[in-house]
C-alpha cells in the first residue's frame, strides 16, 4: 500500500519530465526549420534576382531591343545587390545549410564570375540556364533537407476526416 502511493507522484513526476524534454527538442528544432526556411527563401530570391538578369538581356538580345541606360542600371544594381546578399547568407548560415547545396550554388556563382566568356550571346544563354538549373537543383536539396514531402500521420489523419466530412455533406 505504501508503495502505491509513492509510484503515482513519482511516475507522473517522470512523466512530466519526459514531456517538457519532448516539447523542448520539438521548439528547437521547429526554430532550425524556420531559420532554414528563411535561409532558402533569400538564397532562391538572390538566384531568381540573378537569372532576371541574364533573361532580360537575353530576351533584349533575341528581339535586337536596346535596353534603356536607366534600365540597364537598375538590373545590374539589382543583380549585384542580389549577389551580395546570396554570399552574405551563405557566409551567415555556414552552419545551417547542406554543404551539397553550398557546392550547387558555387558552382553557379564560379560560372557566372567567368570575366572571359566566348560572346555576349553564349554568356547570357549558359549563365540563364545556370542560374535555372541551380534554382531546380536546389529545389529539390531543399524539399528533402526540410522535409517537405513528408505528411505526418496526424495530418494524414485530418485530410482523411475532412475528406469523408465533405463526402457525407
Amino acid at each position: 500500500m505504501e508503495w502505491s502511493v509513492l509510484i503515482t507522484p513519482v511516475a507522473s513526476f517522470f512523466g512530466a519530465g519526459l514531456a517538457a524534454r519532448l516539447a523542448v527538442k520539438s521548439f528547437y528544432k521547429e526554430k532550425v526549420w524556420e531559420r532554414k526556411a528563411e535561409a532558402y527563401t533569400v538564397i532562391f530570391g538572390a538566384i531568381s534576382e540573378m537569372n532576371n538578369w541574364f533573361s532580360v538581356h537575353q530576351d533584349a538580345y533575341e528581339s535586337d531591343t536596346e535596353m534603356s541606360k536607366e534600365e540597364k542600371e537598375e538590373l545590374w544594381t539589382s543583380f549585384k545587390g542580389a549577389r551580395t546578399e546570396l554570399r552574405k547568407r551563405l557566409g551567415r548560415e555556414i552552419w545551417l545549410i547542406p554543404e551539397e547545396c553550398r557546392v550547387r550554388i558555387d558552382k553557379m556563382l564560379v560560372q557566372i564570375d567567368d570575366r572571359e566568356p566566348p560572346d555576349w550571346f553564349q554568356m547570357l544563354d549558359t549563365n540563364n540556364g545556370e542560374t535555372a538549373d541551380c534554382i531546380r537543383d536546389l529545389r529539390e536539396m531543399v524539399r528533402l533537407d526540410l522535409e517537405l514531402d513528408k505528411i505526418s500521420l496526424f495530418t494524414k489523419a485530418k485530410m482523411r476526416a475532412a475528406k469523408y466530412f465533405y463526402l457525407s455533406l
